[in-house]
Protein backbone atom coordinates (compact mmCIF):
# COMPACT_ATOMS: atom_id res chain seq x y z
CA UNK A 1 0.00 0.00 0.00
CA UNK A 2 1.24 3.65 -0.64
CA UNK A 3 2.54 5.15 2.62
CA UNK A 4 1.48 8.45 3.99
CA UNK A 5 3.49 9.72 6.60
CA UNK A 6 1.47 13.13 6.25
CA UNK A 7 0.55 12.81 9.98
CA UNK A 8 4.27 12.27 11.22
CA UNK A 9 5.27 14.98 9.02
CA UNK A 10 2.79 17.39 7.14
CA UNK A 11 3.59 18.61 3.36
CA UNK A 12 5.17 21.87 2.84
CA UNK A 13 6.36 23.77 0.34
CA UNK A 14 9.91 23.83 -1.01
CA UNK A 15 10.49 27.12 -2.82
CA UNK A 16 12.39 29.99 -0.88
CA UNK A 17 9.43 32.32 -1.18
CA UNK A 18 7.74 30.01 0.69
CA UNK A 19 10.71 29.53 3.53
CA UNK A 20 9.29 29.14 7.05
CA UNK A 21 10.68 27.27 10.10
CA UNK A 22 7.53 25.44 10.36
CA UNK A 23 7.17 25.03 6.65
CA UNK A 24 11.15 24.44 6.33
CA UNK A 25 11.56 21.12 8.74
CA UNK A 26 9.43 18.49 7.05
CA UNK A 27 11.04 18.90 3.62
CA UNK A 28 14.55 19.17 5.16
CA UNK A 29 14.35 15.86 7.14
CA UNK A 30 12.65 14.11 4.32
CA UNK A 31 15.60 15.67 1.96
CA UNK A 32 18.06 15.10 4.77
CA UNK A 33 16.88 11.24 5.01
CA UNK A 34 16.87 10.66 1.11
CA UNK A 35 20.40 12.08 0.99
CA UNK A 36 21.87 9.86 3.19
CA UNK A 37 21.98 11.38 6.81
CA UNK A 38 19.73 9.97 10.04
CA UNK A 39 18.02 12.65 11.68
CA UNK A 40 17.81 11.92 15.41
CA UNK A 41 16.23 15.04 16.75
CA UNK A 42 14.34 18.61 15.97
CA UNK A 43 14.46 20.96 18.63
CA UNK A 44 12.46 24.10 17.84
CA UNK A 45 14.08 27.14 19.47
CA UNK A 46 12.53 30.81 19.90
CA UNK A 47 13.85 31.90 16.15
CA UNK A 48 14.80 28.74 14.31
CA UNK A 49 15.05 24.68 14.54
CA UNK A 50 17.85 22.63 15.37
CA UNK A 51 17.91 18.96 12.78
CA UNK A 52 20.56 16.78 14.83
CA UNK A 53 21.68 14.42 12.15
CA UNK A 54 24.42 11.70 10.95
CA UNK A 55 26.16 9.94 8.60
CA UNK A 56 29.02 8.13 7.72
CA UNK A 57 32.03 9.10 6.06
CA UNK A 58 33.56 6.72 3.36
CA UNK A 59 35.83 5.37 6.47
CA UNK A 60 32.84 4.43 8.34
CA UNK A 61 33.23 6.87 11.10
CA UNK A 62 30.19 8.72 11.95
CA UNK A 63 29.86 12.70 11.31
CA UNK A 64 27.17 14.35 13.09
CA UNK A 65 25.97 17.58 11.99
CA UNK A 66 23.42 20.05 13.56
CA UNK A 67 21.70 21.67 10.87
CA UNK A 68 19.91 24.96 11.94
CA UNK A 69 16.33 26.20 9.61
CA UNK A 70 16.42 29.98 10.73
CA UNK A 71 13.72 32.15 10.62
CA UNK A 72 13.67 35.02 7.73
CA UNK A 73 16.61 36.24 5.58
CA UNK A 74 19.28 35.36 7.72
CA UNK A 75 19.59 34.20 10.80
CA UNK A 76 19.23 36.75 13.62
CA UNK A 77 22.72 38.00 14.84
CA UNK A 78 21.99 37.98 18.79
CA UNK A 79 21.23 33.81 18.21
CA UNK A 80 23.91 32.84 16.38
CA UNK A 81 26.48 32.52 19.33
CA UNK A 82 24.02 30.36 21.15
CA UNK A 83 23.72 28.04 17.93
CA UNK A 84 27.28 27.90 17.56
CA UNK A 85 27.65 26.90 21.49
CA UNK A 86 24.84 24.34 21.01
CA UNK A 87 27.21 22.75 17.87
CA UNK A 88 30.98 22.68 19.56
CA UNK A 89 29.05 21.04 23.10
CA UNK A 90 28.02 17.90 21.40
CA UNK A 91 31.13 18.19 18.63
CA UNK A 92 28.78 18.59 15.66
CA UNK A 93 29.21 20.28 12.61
CA UNK A 94 27.50 23.26 11.84
CA UNK A 95 25.46 24.25 8.73
CA UNK A 96 23.01 27.26 9.35
CA UNK A 97 19.98 27.82 6.63
CA UNK A 98 17.97 31.08 5.84
CA UNK A 99 15.71 32.13 3.41
CA UNK A 100 19.28 33.86 1.85
CA UNK A 101 22.54 32.88 2.12
CA UNK A 102 25.78 34.99 3.78
CA UNK A 103 29.76 34.22 4.41
CA UNK A 104 29.01 31.60 7.21
CA UNK A 105 25.23 30.06 6.11
CA UNK A 106 23.67 28.33 2.81
CA UNK A 107 20.34 29.99 1.39
CA UNK A 108 17.39 27.86 1.96
CA UNK A 109 17.46 26.91 -2.15
CA UNK A 110 21.62 26.02 -2.12
CA UNK A 111 20.62 23.87 1.10
CA UNK A 112 18.52 21.75 -0.77
CA UNK A 113 20.41 21.80 -4.03
CA UNK A 114 23.39 20.40 -2.30
CA UNK A 115 21.64 17.43 -1.60
CA UNK A 116 20.16 16.58 -4.74
CA UNK A 117 17.00 18.49 -4.75
CA UNK A 118 13.79 18.75 -2.49
CA UNK A 119 12.16 15.84 -0.96
CA UNK A 120 8.29 17.18 -0.95
CA UNK A 121 6.32 14.03 0.12
CA UNK A 122 7.44 10.99 1.25
CA UNK A 123 5.24 8.42 -0.87
CA UNK A 124 7.32 7.31 -3.49
CA UNK A 125 9.80 6.33 -0.76
CA UNK A 126 7.81 3.96 1.11
CA UNK A 127 8.15 0.61 0.92
CA UNK A 128 4.60 -0.26 -1.06
CA UNK A 129 5.07 2.29 -3.62
CA UNK A 130 6.47 0.18 -6.10
CA UNK A 131 3.85 -2.48 -6.14
CA UNK A 132 1.02 0.28 -5.65
CA UNK A 133 2.24 2.11 -8.50
CA UNK A 134 2.31 -0.97 -10.77
CA UNK A 135 -1.01 -2.57 -9.64
CA UNK A 136 -2.69 1.13 -9.80
CA UNK A 137 -1.55 1.31 -13.28
CA UNK A 138 -3.17 -1.64 -14.77
CA UNK A 139 -6.55 0.44 -13.00
CA UNK A 140 -6.82 -2.09 -10.44
CA UNK A 141 -6.91 -1.25 -6.80
CA UNK A 142 -3.86 -2.89 -4.08
CA UNK A 143 -5.07 -4.00 -1.12
CA UNK A 144 -5.97 -1.80 1.82
CA UNK A 145 -6.63 0.96 -0.13
CA UNK A 146 -9.91 2.83 -1.27
CA UNK A 147 -11.07 4.69 -3.78
CA UNK A 148 -11.07 4.89 -7.48
CA UNK A 149 -7.92 3.02 -9.16
CA UNK A 150 -7.30 5.88 -11.50
CA UNK A 151 -7.62 8.94 -9.56
CA UNK A 152 -4.66 7.05 -7.23
CA UNK A 153 -2.61 6.14 -10.07
CA UNK A 154 -2.34 9.78 -10.94
CA UNK A 155 -1.75 10.44 -7.68
CA UNK A 156 1.21 7.79 -7.41
CA UNK A 157 2.91 9.30 -10.85
CA UNK A 158 2.68 12.60 -9.35
CA UNK A 159 4.56 11.14 -6.24
CA UNK A 160 7.29 9.46 -8.34
CA UNK A 161 7.71 12.91 -10.33
CA UNK A 162 7.13 15.22 -7.26
CA UNK A 163 11.17 12.88 -5.77
CA UNK A 164 12.53 12.80 -9.47
CA UNK A 165 12.47 16.57 -9.68
CA UNK A 166 12.38 17.74 -6.21
CA UNK A 167 9.93 19.83 -6.90
CA UNK A 168 6.05 19.86 -6.28
CA UNK A 169 3.92 18.32 -9.02
CA UNK A 170 0.66 20.43 -9.47
CA UNK A 171 -2.28 17.85 -9.60
CA UNK A 172 -5.24 19.03 -12.52
CA UNK A 173 -7.18 15.92 -13.39
CA UNK A 174 -8.75 14.47 -10.42
CA UNK A 175 -10.18 17.20 -9.54
CA UNK A 176 -11.56 18.02 -12.76
CA UNK A 177 -12.38 14.61 -13.94
CA UNK A 178 -14.47 15.24 -17.22
CA UNK A 179 -12.86 18.83 -18.26
CA UNK A 180 -10.40 19.32 -20.79
CA UNK A 181 -6.70 19.48 -18.88
CA UNK A 182 -4.20 17.51 -18.34
CA UNK A 183 -3.73 14.52 -15.00
CA UNK A 184 -0.16 16.71 -13.76
CA UNK A 185 2.14 19.41 -14.29
CA UNK A 186 5.56 18.87 -13.31
CA UNK A 187 8.72 21.18 -13.75
CA UNK A 188 12.14 19.43 -14.04
CA UNK A 189 15.15 20.59 -12.28
CA UNK A 190 16.63 21.97 -15.84
CA UNK A 191 13.17 24.67 -15.95
CA UNK A 192 10.76 22.64 -17.81
CA UNK A 193 7.27 22.30 -18.09
CA UNK A 194 5.82 18.53 -19.02
CA UNK A 195 2.20 18.26 -19.33
CA UNK A 196 1.62 14.57 -17.82
CA UNK A 197 -1.32 12.23 -18.62
CA UNK A 198 -1.59 9.17 -16.47
CA UNK A 199 -3.58 6.11 -18.10
CA UNK A 200 -4.78 3.58 -15.69
CA UNK A 201 -5.69 0.63 -17.61
CA UNK A 202 -6.57 -3.26 -17.57
CA UNK A 203 -5.40 -3.71 -21.00
CA UNK A 204 -2.24 -2.36 -22.90
CA UNK A 205 -3.04 1.74 -23.99
CA UNK A 206 -3.77 2.65 -27.72
CA UNK A 207 -1.97 5.56 -28.18
CA UNK A 208 -3.09 6.52 -31.24
CA UNK A 209 -3.35 10.02 -32.34
CA UNK A 210 -7.18 10.31 -31.73
CA UNK A 211 -6.75 9.48 -27.82
CA UNK A 212 -4.08 12.03 -27.72
CA UNK A 213 -6.31 14.69 -29.31
CA UNK A 214 -7.16 15.79 -25.89
CA UNK A 215 -3.98 16.05 -25.04
CA UNK A 216 -2.65 17.92 -27.63
CA UNK A 217 -5.08 20.49 -27.41
CA UNK A 218 -4.41 20.97 -24.03
CA UNK A 219 -0.67 21.23 -24.58
CA UNK A 220 -1.60 24.19 -27.25
CA UNK A 221 -3.29 25.72 -23.97
CA UNK A 222 -0.75 25.64 -22.07
CA UNK A 223 1.52 27.12 -24.12
CA UNK A 224 -0.71 30.27 -24.40
CA UNK A 225 -0.53 30.25 -20.64
CA UNK A 226 2.93 29.93 -20.13
CA UNK A 227 3.92 32.38 -23.01
CA UNK A 228 6.54 34.93 -21.59
CA UNK A 229 7.12 32.28 -18.63
CA UNK A 230 8.53 28.66 -18.33
CA UNK A 231 8.79 26.78 -21.77
CA UNK A 232 5.98 24.26 -22.13
CA UNK A 233 8.53 21.33 -23.02
CA UNK A 234 6.69 18.56 -23.64
CA UNK A 235 4.06 15.77 -23.23
CA UNK A 236 4.48 12.67 -21.14
CA UNK A 237 2.24 9.95 -21.16
CA UNK A 238 2.49 6.93 -18.49
CA UNK A 239 0.52 3.40 -19.04
CA UNK A 240 1.05 0.11 -17.95
CA UNK A 241 1.96 -0.92 -21.20
CA UNK A 242 1.55 0.65 -24.96
CA UNK A 243 -0.45 -0.93 -27.55
CA UNK A 244 2.33 -0.04 -30.38
CA UNK A 245 5.96 -1.24 -30.80
CA UNK A 246 8.57 1.45 -30.12
CA UNK A 247 8.60 2.52 -33.58
CA UNK A 248 4.85 2.59 -34.16
CA UNK A 249 4.89 5.34 -30.94
CA UNK A 250 7.88 7.03 -32.57
CA UNK A 251 5.79 7.84 -35.54
CA UNK A 252 2.97 9.09 -33.61
CA UNK A 253 5.48 11.38 -31.53
CA UNK A 254 6.04 12.88 -34.84
CA UNK A 255 2.71 13.62 -35.76
CA UNK A 256 2.39 15.19 -32.51
CA UNK A 257 5.38 17.56 -32.87
CA UNK A 258 4.80 18.48 -36.11
CA UNK A 259 0.98 19.21 -35.09
CA UNK A 260 1.92 20.52 -31.61
CA UNK A 261 5.56 21.55 -31.81
CA UNK A 262 6.59 19.75 -28.67
CA UNK A 263 7.52 16.55 -28.08
CA UNK A 264 5.52 13.63 -26.72
CA UNK A 265 6.96 11.00 -24.71
CA UNK A 266 5.48 7.95 -23.73
CA UNK A 267 6.87 5.67 -20.70
CA UNK A 268 5.85 2.91 -18.92
CA UNK A 269 4.81 2.25 -15.13
CA UNK A 270 7.69 0.28 -14.99
CA UNK A 271 10.34 1.97 -16.65
CA UNK A 272 9.01 5.46 -14.36
CA UNK A 273 9.22 2.81 -11.44
CA UNK A 274 13.24 1.97 -12.77
CA UNK A 275 13.98 5.77 -12.63
CA UNK A 276 12.60 6.39 -8.91
CA UNK A 277 14.39 3.28 -7.79
CA UNK A 278 17.60 4.04 -9.42
CA UNK A 279 17.38 7.86 -8.37
CA UNK A 280 16.56 6.32 -4.48
CA UNK A 281 20.08 5.11 -4.87
CA UNK A 282 21.65 8.31 -5.99
CA UNK A 283 19.54 11.17 -4.71
CA UNK A 284 22.08 13.71 -5.16
CA UNK A 285 22.51 12.82 -8.97
CA UNK A 286 18.62 13.90 -9.68
CA UNK A 287 19.62 17.76 -10.18
CA UNK A 288 23.27 16.71 -12.41
CA UNK A 289 20.81 14.49 -14.75
CA UNK A 290 19.86 16.45 -18.62
CA UNK A 291 16.24 15.56 -18.13
CA UNK A 292 15.19 17.01 -21.54
CA UNK A 293 17.41 13.79 -22.70
CA UNK A 294 14.79 11.34 -20.70
CA UNK A 295 11.60 12.65 -20.21
CA UNK A 296 11.39 15.50 -23.62
CA UNK A 297 12.11 13.07 -26.43
CA UNK A 298 9.61 11.91 -29.28
CA UNK A 299 9.45 8.23 -28.47
CA UNK A 300 9.14 5.50 -25.79
CA UNK A 301 11.73 6.27 -23.25
CA UNK A 302 13.29 2.95 -21.71
CA UNK A 303 15.35 2.20 -18.72
CA UNK A 304 18.39 2.08 -20.69
CA UNK A 305 17.36 5.34 -22.01
CA UNK A 306 17.63 6.28 -18.30
CA UNK A 307 20.72 4.32 -17.11
CA UNK A 308 22.65 6.28 -20.35
CA UNK A 309 21.97 9.82 -18.57
CA UNK A 310 22.71 8.30 -14.99
CA UNK A 311 26.30 6.96 -16.17
CA UNK A 312 26.85 10.54 -18.15
CA UNK A 313 25.67 12.44 -15.19
CA UNK A 314 27.87 9.88 -12.81
CA UNK A 315 31.25 10.36 -15.27
CA UNK A 316 30.82 14.04 -15.92
CA UNK A 317 29.69 15.31 -12.26
CA UNK A 318 32.37 16.03 -9.82
CA UNK A 319 31.75 14.91 -5.99
CA UNK A 320 33.74 15.69 -3.06
CA UNK A 321 35.81 12.78 -1.53
CA UNK A 322 34.19 12.54 1.50
CA UNK A 323 31.85 14.41 3.12
CA UNK A 324 29.38 17.52 3.80
CA UNK A 325 27.35 17.10 1.62
CA UNK A 326 27.04 20.84 1.71
CA UNK A 327 29.82 23.68 3.40
CA UNK A 328 29.61 23.74 6.82
CA UNK A 329 31.25 25.38 9.67
CA UNK A 330 33.22 23.71 11.82
CA UNK A 331 32.23 22.67 15.33
CA UNK A 332 31.79 25.53 16.98
CA UNK A 333 32.64 28.05 14.81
Amino acid sequence: MLVDLSEVIPDAPATPADFTVATAVSVASRTLTAAGFTVTNCIRQRSHAALECERPDLLGSTVRYLVALCEGRFPPPDDIPNIRRDAAREDRLLVMVAETGGDDWLAWSDFLLALGGAVPIWRALGPGYDSALLTLSRNELPEGLKGEAWRLFEEAVADGLEFLFGRRVLRLGGAARGTRVADLLAHTPDGRLLIVDAKASSKSFDAAWPELRALGEYVQKQQARQRGGIEVAAALVVAPVFKQEPEALAAVAGEFLAERRVPVTFATASTLLHMVATARDRPRLRPALRWSNVVCQPRLITDEHFDVEVRAAERERFEPDSPPAVPVAAPGR
